[in-house]
């Protein structure tokens, strides 16, 4: 057994070796790469299966279990599913008392390896340690064991005295082994992928590299110049090689400029700012740079470098900058900048200043909180939390502003977090939605019966959009939950409905096909505490198109209690009917009681009594 499970590892080694060459040519995350392998590993399969340890005839054992798990495994479902066909055929040709065992095997090999594929691929493509291969190598090997119990009963006891330990001590290890090379291969190819990616940046950064680089003598002659300048300037290499650096710049007087601070500066860094040079066409173009000093062995100087940035674009920029700042000035939005710890405003737009009334100086004493009516600066502090952490991108909430005048304007918030005057900031737009709220309202509360069945329901009913923004709650909804209005309308649906309940996924997917969903989900109340709820949620269409949700939601939990008591009777009354047995009267008058219980239920009668009078 040993000597032959020795053969197939030193055939998966050669073959691990062969499937590197294949991968290095071949990607594995391409078609023809999945395929390859799949024929590479399903060969070596069959080639295991052609040197097995034979039981009895047609009763044989080898490695296949080993290669299917990890060709699964490594090179997923496709390159699995090829080497598992080929490997059932091979195994059906060669027949025998084994082959129900001998295709069980094959395919609960590639059903673990494939499990161990996705959830891989699901965390991250992370490393597999050596404890996972084991892992993997022990669960398909037990389950291996057990499936000798498909082989006729006289020879069963026989193969598990002869090969579990075998099969447990040694194929384990040899899963383990045998995917460390592939493990290994697997990390070298990304290593080498790493490598040539880093080339490629490396070439790209060099190349996209826009300063000009001169190197010239004493006597300001050039000796040498990158790619850049030549791009730069229009000379080639061998053009400006050994002229005079004055044919670069704008005119003479630049040109003694330079060389009076060289002679002024001898051995120190020059750096210069804003100077005019020109370019082999005659144009006359910006730029910055700074002169560094070349010296021999001995410390002497013996040249200068000269690096020139063209500044040209940096200015069409500024002006671009300046340009945006005026959109944004005459923005129809308001716009806020504020301070991510105090919450004071940095900044805010012409467009603010002119609607909320305020002056500048007085903003720049103010946080949001101020210009919102009722509103808490801890909660409204905590509410940016998420956002501060970068747990999410953004924010986008409505709520109420307050002008200076005391006029009071529903608006939409749209908050990130981004970088003012070199400082982590809150960037604020601001819709005002006055006209979109009235066109709200004018649905919500289109009647005044609405409004009464609204605020006098026991069940929260809400008003949302589909991506679960809540328009309008009524107060059950503030009772149930636990959270004001204002909270609710801010946060979302998120706040109210337990996101990690695997209903919820199906229940979105069931109202986004069919328009509407009926159910049980599970519920989350201010203090964190979770609770069963029944939902109704449909989606319609404004007159204007606009598509909106309806939520209605009802607090479940002492119905459910309720339901657990009726039950626990009916246990206790069923025990009881046990014991009651030839006591007729009785046994009526419990029947009867279990019955009107199963109706309480909206459940059928459990006991079929007859009407007296009735045989």
């Amino acid at each position: 057994m040993v000597i032959e499970l020795i053969y197939n590892l030193s055939v998966l080694v050669a073959i691990s070796v062969l499937s590197n060459f294949v991968d290095a040519r071949f990607d594995r995350k391409i078609m023809t790469g999945k395929v390859l392998q799949g024929i590479l590993f399903g060969i070596t399969a069959i080639i295991g299966m052609l040197n097995p340890f034979i039981l009895t005839a047609g009763f044989i054992f080898d490695g296949r279990t080993i290669v299917l798990s990890l060709c699964t495994l490594f090179f997923g479902p496709i390159a699995g599913g090829i080497s598992s066909v080929m490997a059932i055929i091979y195994r059906v040709y060669i027949g025998g008392v084994g082959l129900p065992m001998g295709i069980s095997t094959i395919v609960s090999a590639a059903i673990i390896g494939y499990l161990f594929y996705i959830h891989r691929q699901k965390h991250g493509n992370y490393r597999l340690t050596n404890l996972r291969l084991y892992a993997m190598g022990v669960i398909v090997h037990i389950v291996m064991l057990t499936l000798i119990l498909t082989v006729p009963s006289k020879t069963i006891w026989e193969t598990y005295k002869v090969l579990s330990l075998t099969i447990l001590g040694i194929y384990p290890f040899a899963t383990l082994l045998i995917g460390k090379i592939l493990l290994d291969q697997e990390e070298n190819e990304e290593y080498v992928n790493e490598i040539k990616a880093g080339g490629e940046r490396y070439k790209r950064l060099i190349n996209s590299i826009r300063d000009s680089i001169l190197v010239i003598d004493l006597e300001r002659k050039v000796t040498d110049c990158n790619p850049a300048f030549s791009e730069l300037f229009g000379y080639s290499r061998e053009e400006i090689t050994g002229k005079e650096t004055s044919v670069l710049y704008a005119n003479e007087e630049e040109f003694r400029k330079m060389g009076k601070r060289i002679s002024e500066n001898q051995g120190n860094l020059i750096y210069f700012q804003e100077m005019k040079f020109q370019k082999k066409n005659g144009e006359i173009l910006s730029a910055e740079g700074s002169t560094f000093y070349l010296r021999d062995s001995h410390g002497d100087i013996i040249g200068y470098i000269v690096l020139i940035r063209d500044i040209s674009e940096r200015k069409m920029l500024e002006t671009e900058k300046f340009g945006l700042l005026e959109i944004i000035e005459k923005s129809l939005n308001e716009i806020y900048v504020f301070d991510v710890e105090t919450l004071k405003f940095l900044y805010v737009n012409y467009k603010t200043l002119n609607n909320i009334g305020y002056s500048l100086n007085e903003l720049y004493k103010m946080s949001p909180a101020d210009i919102k009516p009722g509103s808490d600066y801890k909660i409204f502090y905590e509410t940016l939390q998420p956002l501060k952490k970068g747990e999410v991108e953004k924010l986008i909430f409505e709520t109420i502003h307050r002008r200076k005048d005391g006029t009071e304007y529903p608006v939409e918030v749209h908050l990130q977090i981004s970088t003012f005057k070199n400082k982590p900031s809150f960037v604020g737009v601001i819709n005002d939605i006055t006209e979109r709220k009235l066109k709200d309202a004018a649905i919500f509360e289109s009647s005044e019966q609405i409004r009464l069945l609204l605020e006098n329901s026991a069940d929260a009913i809400l008003l949302t959009h589909p991506r679960g923004n809540i328009l309008r709650a009524n107060a059950a909804t503030s009772k149930i939950f636990g959270y004001s209005e204002e909270e609710i309308m801010m946060t979302g649906r998120a706040t109210i409905v337990d996101l990690a309940d695997p209903r919820l996924e199906q229940a979105l997917e069931e109202r986004d096909r069919t328009g509407h969903f009926r159910g049980e989900l599970t519920g989350k109340r201010k203090d964190g505490t979770k609770f069963p709820i029944y939902l109704s949620s449909s989606i319609f269409k404004t007159k204007g198109g606009e598509k909106l949700t309806s939520m209605i939601i009802r607090d479940i939990t002492e119905q459910k209690r309720a339901e657990e008591t009726i039950k626990e009777r009916i246990a206790e009354l069923e025990k009881f009917n046990k014991f009651m047995i030839g006591r007729e009267n009785k046994m009526i008058i419990l029947k009867k009681e279990i019955n009107e219980l199963c109706r309480q239920l909206n459940l059928p009668d459990k006991y079929n009594i007859p009407i007296e009078g009735e045989k």
